[in-house]
Protein backbone atom coordinates (compact mmCIF):
# COMPACT_ATOMS: atom_id res chain seq x y z
CA UNK A 1 0.00 0.00 0.00
CA UNK A 2 1.17 3.53 -0.73
CA UNK A 3 -0.34 6.53 1.05
CA UNK A 4 -0.01 10.25 0.62
CA UNK A 5 -1.42 12.54 3.33
CA UNK A 6 -3.26 9.50 4.65
CA UNK A 7 -5.82 10.20 1.92
CA UNK A 8 -4.74 8.56 -1.31
CA UNK A 9 -4.10 4.85 -1.27
CA UNK A 10 -2.83 2.77 -4.16
CA UNK A 11 -3.23 -0.74 -2.79
CA UNK A 12 -4.01 -2.37 -6.14
CA UNK A 13 -1.03 -0.83 -7.91
CA UNK A 14 1.78 -1.72 -5.53
CA UNK A 15 2.89 -4.75 -7.49
CA UNK A 16 3.57 -2.45 -10.44
CA UNK A 17 6.10 -0.16 -8.78
CA UNK A 18 9.60 -0.17 -10.22
CA UNK A 19 12.49 0.31 -7.84
CA UNK A 20 15.44 -0.19 -10.21
CA UNK A 21 16.07 3.55 -10.30
CA UNK A 22 16.17 6.47 -7.90
CA UNK A 23 12.94 7.68 -9.56
CA UNK A 24 9.53 6.16 -8.80
CA UNK A 25 8.08 4.21 -11.69
CA UNK A 26 4.37 3.48 -11.34
CA UNK A 27 1.16 3.16 -13.35
CA UNK A 28 -0.11 6.50 -14.68
CA UNK A 29 -3.04 6.39 -12.23
CA UNK A 30 -0.57 6.41 -9.32
CA UNK A 31 1.53 9.17 -10.90
CA UNK A 32 -1.68 11.18 -11.36
CA UNK A 33 -2.39 10.77 -7.63
CA UNK A 34 1.10 12.00 -6.74
CA UNK A 35 0.62 14.96 -9.09
CA UNK A 36 -2.73 15.78 -7.49
CA UNK A 37 -1.41 15.70 -3.92
CA UNK A 38 1.74 17.69 -4.71
CA UNK A 39 0.09 20.19 -7.06
CA UNK A 40 2.72 19.42 -9.70
CA UNK A 41 2.38 20.69 -13.26
CA UNK A 42 3.46 18.83 -16.37
CA UNK A 43 6.44 20.33 -18.20
CA UNK A 44 6.02 19.11 -21.79
CA UNK A 45 9.41 20.49 -22.88
CA UNK A 46 11.30 18.31 -20.38
CA UNK A 47 8.72 15.52 -20.03
CA UNK A 48 8.55 15.80 -16.24
CA UNK A 49 6.20 16.99 -13.50
CA UNK A 50 7.37 20.07 -11.60
CA UNK A 51 6.69 22.00 -8.41
CA UNK A 52 8.19 25.32 -7.31
CA UNK A 53 11.64 24.83 -5.79
CA UNK A 54 10.42 26.80 -2.77
CA UNK A 55 8.37 23.66 -2.05
CA UNK A 56 11.58 21.62 -2.12
CA UNK A 57 13.27 24.03 0.25
CA UNK A 58 10.39 23.93 2.78
CA UNK A 59 10.64 20.54 4.47
CA UNK A 60 7.01 20.60 5.63
CA UNK A 61 5.41 21.81 2.38
CA UNK A 62 4.60 18.34 1.03
CA UNK A 63 3.74 15.07 2.75
CA UNK A 64 5.95 12.05 3.08
CA UNK A 65 5.16 9.20 0.71
CA UNK A 66 4.55 6.09 2.83
CA UNK A 67 4.93 2.58 1.44
CA UNK A 68 3.64 -0.32 3.52
CA UNK A 69 5.22 -3.61 2.52
CA UNK A 70 4.58 -6.72 4.55
CA UNK A 71 3.15 -4.60 7.35
CA UNK A 72 6.35 -2.50 7.58
CA UNK A 73 6.03 1.23 6.81
CA UNK A 74 8.70 3.00 4.79
CA UNK A 75 8.55 6.78 4.66
CA UNK A 76 10.02 8.79 1.78
CA UNK A 77 10.33 12.47 2.69
CA UNK A 78 9.82 15.14 0.03
CA UNK A 79 13.54 15.86 -0.04
CA UNK A 80 13.90 12.37 -1.59
CA UNK A 81 11.20 12.62 -4.26
CA UNK A 82 11.75 16.23 -5.38
CA UNK A 83 14.94 17.23 -7.20
CA UNK A 84 16.39 20.52 -8.36
CA UNK A 85 17.66 19.73 -11.86
CA UNK A 86 18.28 23.40 -12.67
CA UNK A 87 15.37 23.57 -15.10
CA UNK A 88 15.07 27.29 -14.55
CA UNK A 89 12.06 29.42 -13.62
CA UNK A 90 12.39 28.16 -10.04
CA UNK A 91 10.99 24.73 -10.90
CA UNK A 92 12.01 21.40 -9.34
CA UNK A 93 11.09 17.90 -10.54
CA UNK A 94 8.84 15.29 -8.96
CA UNK A 95 10.79 12.05 -9.37
CA UNK A 96 7.92 9.91 -10.61
CA UNK A 97 7.29 8.52 -14.06
CA UNK A 98 4.61 6.46 -15.76
CA UNK A 99 5.32 2.84 -16.59
CA UNK A 100 2.27 2.66 -18.87
CA UNK A 101 4.35 3.01 -22.02
CA UNK A 102 3.73 6.70 -22.56
CA UNK A 103 2.84 9.90 -20.84
CA UNK A 104 -0.72 10.87 -20.13
CA UNK A 105 -0.48 14.11 -18.19
CA UNK A 106 -3.59 14.99 -16.20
Amino acid sequence: MVKFCGKISFLNHLQSFFAGTSWIGAPQAVVNGIVKVTGAKYDAVNGVYTVPCTTYQNSSALPDMIFTIGGQKYSIPQIEYILDLNLGNGQCVITAFSMDGGLDPP
